[in-house]
């Protein structure tokens, strides 16, 4: 549940009923979400939403900062 949350958020400050986008993201295979920006359900790796290597990146550079 506390995973869903977040999508759930974003649905409903698009303007649309999080619970409902939340359902359909889960019965969709691998990459597949909801890009707010475009109000559609596509690949998130192919549309620039989720970049692994930027995610990766700031995982490193905030535990650097944190570290000292």
């Amino acid at each position: 549940r506390a995973l869903e949350e977040p999508l759930r958020l974003i649905a409903e400050n698009a303007g649309y009923e999080g619970s409902v986008v939340v359902e359909k993201v889960k019965s969709m295979d691998g990459n597949m979400g909801f890009n707010a920006m475009t109000e559609e359900y596509e690949d998130l790796f192919a549309a620039g939403v989720v970049d692994p290597a930027k995610v990766t990146l700031s995982a490193l550079q905030n535990a650097g900062s944190i570290s000292g």
